[in-house]
């Protein structure tokens, strides 16, 4: 991780210097390559980890709405993940894939391989919709 992220990328367009300027500050404001190495990490330690969108509007246990801002990226570990609803929609694109997660945020060691024991939760287990979620 530390040689694939210890020099983060650079997103750019050649043809167009505003574009590049707010991905950048974008990636600034949300921390985004820390947490794609974070995500990394993470999903190399069990099957699965996801990245979690926040967002401006709404709430993270509902689908995301088109246009909102996003204001952080959290990358959880699959032992901090249940799936609770799986969609069944056989119509729908995402049929047979996560709707819901149930994110149980707890403490780890710096590998993230351990959680340390008789310390209480950060915060309460959250539902978070899969529209606020990239599943690596």
């Amino acid at each position: 991780p530390v040689a694939t992220w210890g020099r983060p990328p650079q997103l750019y367009n050649p043809a167009d210097a505003a574009w590049t300027a707010d991905a950048d500050r974008f990636a600034k404001a949300v921390d985004l390559w820390p947490a794609l190495g974070s995500l990394d990490v993470l999903c190399g330690l069990g099957r699965y980890a996801v990245l979690v969108i926040g967002s401006d509007k709404g709430l993270l246990s509902a689908p995301r709405k088109k246009g909102t801002r996003i204001t952080f990226l959290k990358a959880y570990a699959e032992k901090n993940i249940k799936i609770q609803k799986w969609d069944t929609d056989a119509r729908s694109p995402t049929f047979g894939k996560p709707l819901v997660y149930r994110v149980t945020p707890s403490r780890v060691d710096t590998t993230g391989s351990r959680t340390i024991q008789d310390v209480p939760p950060v915060q309460a287990p959250f539902d978070v919709h899969a529209s606020h979620c990239i599943h690596v």
